[in-house]
């Protein structure tokens, strides 16, 4: 995002990073919501799995450890 990068090269008028959100990214998000792509999980669930003591149900974790490895988060 062109708007991004100026922002962040100190070309624009504001170089808060509130205004980088309520001017650049609010507005784009707004316009574009529809078609961002967006996960959500509650980690609560995922603390009940892994503190209980039933093994058969630990596999429900493999996919969070997928998202939240290095390989997922860093794109490696």
């Amino acid at each position: 995002m062109k708007d991004y990068k100026d922002w962040n090269d100190g070309t624009l008028v504001g170089d808060k990073t509130e205004w980088l959100y309520n001017q650049l990214l609010k507005p784009f998000i707004d316009k574009h919501a529809d078609s961002l792509n967006a996960a959500y999980f509650n980690l609560k669930d995922a603390l009940v799995i892994a503190t209980n003591n039933d093994k058969a149900d630990d596999e429900k974790l493999v996919d969070l450890y997928k998202i939240f490895s290095g390989e997922h988060l860093l794109k490696k």
